[in-house]
């Protein structure tokens, strides 16, 4: 037997954010009933109870390489989880339901650490889900977003409008990360505040 990392796409709605959400959680990965992606990129389908030795790395695929395919990667990640500042602030429901924050300027952040990349490639998509309370229609005033991928230069999101405490969705596409469990992704504040809902981390299959 082998010990090895897995991941997977959590539904907070059925897997919610307790103790009881997390062995929930692990008795159906450990049943096959989730699509699992191990920590050298390989996948284990639902369908498959996961083997006592780990899964080859794939081979090949998006940004360069040889052949073998490359599955398409959806990761998910509640705000609340996240490492850095912020209060994190009941909402309606479990999950989606809760925003953190807030980040308005360099000292506050928020910084998530996606699992399971499976290959190094160029063509990530960032989604993020962020509340802002103040109003534009009534002020004319924007905010900004600062993202930071890795130790890579900042990436500026402007004209960030006020919805008056209500959400929207911002992305950033063409991201770089590497393979593996290493990578960061840093929210930080420049101007007005604003909090986080979730963020999504994809890309798609590739041959």
């Amino acid at each position: 037997m082998e010990d090895y990392k897995v991941s997977a796409e959590r539904d907070t709605l059925v897997y919610p954010l307790t103790d009881a959400g997390d062995a929930k959680l692990a008795s159906d990965a450990e049943k096959g009933y989730l699509n699992l992606t191990v920590d050298n990129g390989a996948i284990i389908p639902k369908g498959t109870i996961p083997p006592l030795v780990k899964p080859d790395a794939p081979t090949g695929g998006g940004g360069g390489g040889g052949g073998g395919s490359v599955p398409a990667y959806n990761w998910k990640e509640q705000a609340e989880n996240g490492t850095g500042t912020g209060d994190w602030y009941h909402g309606d429901a479990v999950g989606d339901g809760n925003v953190r924050g807030p980040y308005g300027n360099s000292s506050q952040y928020l910084e998530f650490y996606p699992k399971g990349v499976p290959i190094t490639a160029n063509n990530y998509k960032l989604e993020m889900r962020v509340q802002t309370n103040y109003d534009t229609g009534a002020t004319g005033e924007v905010g900004k977003i600062r993202v930071i991928i890795n130790s890579g230069s900042p990436i500026d999101i402007e004209n960030v409008r006020g919805m008056g405490g209500k959400k929207s969705t911002y992305y950033l596409e063409n991201l770089t990360l590497s393979a593996g469990d290493n990578n960061k992704i840093r929210f930080e504040g420049l101007f007005r505040d604003y909090a986080i809902d979730y963020i999504i981390v994809s890309r798609p299959a590739s041959s």
